[in-house]
């Protein structure tokens, strides 16, 4: 990576004059030191030169030249991550922090407080709290949120802002108030806000609006999301850039064949416990299928969700005493749980990004069953390296079920390895980091012609002063 930049440097009078970018002439000063106009310079680098041994102050002329640094080490910025809790950047963006840190840069954690935010200091990250309740629409809350996020970026100075979750994007919009600082948007689907009949499908809409005019760039996980946004107008279509998903670590999920036979396959749900993941699809799912093949089993892992979006203890405790599902409670490591099973089963119906769930138990070499939505199908081939089947249907839900039921043990071997493959055709984490790594490169490249350009008007500054 090459730009331009300015160099201050005199040169003998009596040497031959070279075709000058910035000034067509060289000027004549007597005097070194009435220069008072380089000592700004200083502060960007540039230092007083020794004079030739021929200069004297009676034929010393000085000018201003364009000359190629090789600049490949990166210029270190100052990052900041955004999101609603620091436990989604501590399990979902680690990767991508640890990368940026290694490129130089200075990386800073943003996101509410919770048992998540030591792990983010103790990993070398500086972390900012910032109140910021997922479920609250009140917009005095929100004003409170966004003004106390702009103080925070001010105030740590910094360059470039890469933002997750819907309200993480749309306050990070809102805060920066410095036109310099790039802006990435990373829009892991869309949520409940623009589900059918959502009475937040309009504030989401005029939010999403607002805040991605600062954007230098709007990141979709899969292409329904892209061509919704910007058909309806709320991304620009030339800031809009499809990603792999968040991507997968294929080194931490790496492949494992581990296959059972027809009697013992183990089924296993793995995210957040909200009914519009599918979860009572899955139980009902269960339910009908244990009576006919008594020995596979259903296990549930994730976090409970608060509110009527999300699936109560109680129930969860129903189906457990009922037989028909194990609840696994939450795993900081799910690849234990995930190598265990024969096949992870997501029905969801939410508005996904890609489901990192699906795509760490295809780089495990587990066969998928998901259902036909966007995002989800971006997961899976179908009937390759898993099953598609209809939202909100548990007949259709156990007629694929009993689809995988029916493969060999071979075959159901290949299709995992098939899933690993597709892995590490389309969804390796590395392909996320690099664009990301690509983005911010711009904001070295501008920072720096912004240098070149500032000790350029500062040369034109001092020189018209000392023609007068």
């Amino acid at each position: 990576m090459e730009c331009a930049t300015v160099e201050y440097r005199p040169c003998c009078v009596d040497q031959p004059k070279v075709p000058d970018p910035v000034f067509d002439r060289a000027l004549q000063v007597p005097d070194f030191q009435a220069l008072w106009w380089v000592r700004p310079q200083k502060q960007l680098g540039f230092e007083r030169p020794a004079p030739c041994a021929r200069q004297t102050t009676e034929n010393l002329s000085y000018r201003l030249r364009e000359i190629e640094l090789d600049t490949r080490a990166p210029i270190p910025l100052k990052i900041a991550l955004v999101a609603n809790t620091s436990w989604y950047l501590h399990n979902f963006r680690p990767t991508l922090m640890d990368a940026l840190q290694q490129e130089g840069h200075e990386v800073v954690a943003v996101a509410p407080q919770d048992a998540y935010s030591r792990k983010l200091v103790e990993a070398g990250f500086v972390h900012h709290h910032i109140p910021l309740d997922q479920r609250s629409i009140n917009p005095v809350r929100a004003l409170h949120s966004i003004l106390h996020l702009r103080r925070v970026l001010r105030d740590e100075r910094i360059d470039a802002v890469l933002s997750f979750t819907p309200k993480g994007n749309i306050y990070s919009g809102l805060a920066i108030s410095d036109p310099s600082v790039t802006f990435v948007a990373n829009l892991s689907g869309l949520g409940r806000a623009f589900s059918q009949n959502s009475r937040l499908l309009g504030l989401a809409a005029m939010g999403f609006r607002w805040a991605f005019r600062r954007a230098t760039a709007v990141l979709f996980q899969n292409g329904d999301d892209l061509r919704l946004l910007v058909n309806r107008g709320i991304v620009d279509p030339a800031k809009a850039q499809r990603i792999p998903g968040s991507g997968v670590d294929l080194q931490r999920f790496s492949f494992r064949n581990c296959m059972r036979g027809d009697e013992n396959v183990e089924f296993l749900f793995v995210g957040r416990l909200l009914w519009e993941k599918g979860i009572g699809e899955f139980a009902g799912a269960a339910r009908e299928l244990k009576s006919r093949y008594p020995n596979i089993r259903f296990r549930v892992l994730g976090p409970l969700q608060e509110g009527p979006a999300g699936v109560s203890r109680s129930t969860i405790d129903a189906w457990t005493e009922e037989g028909i599902i194990d609840y696994l409670g939450v795993a900081e490591d799910v690849r234990k749980a995930m190598e265990e099973a024969d096949c992870i089963v997501l029905p969801s119906y939410y508005n996904e990004g890609v489901p990192r769930s699906l795509l760490e138990a295809s780089a495990l070499g587990r066969p998928i069953i998901t259902t036909d939505m966007a995002g989800c199908r971006d997961a899976v081939c179908d009937s390759v390296t898993g099953y598609l089947c209809k939202p909100r249907d548990i007949e259709g839900l156990v007629s694929t079920l009993e689809k995988f039921l029916s493969l060999t043990v071979h075959e159901r071997a290949e299709m995992g390895r098939r899933a690993r493959e597709k892995m590490e055709r389309e969804f390796d984490e590395t392909f996320v980091i690099d664009q990301y790594k690509g983005l911010v490169s711009r904001t070295t490249l501008r920072n720096a012609s912004s240098t070149s350009a500032m000790a350029v008007a500062r040369s034109r500054q001092g020189l018209r002063k000392i023609r007068r």
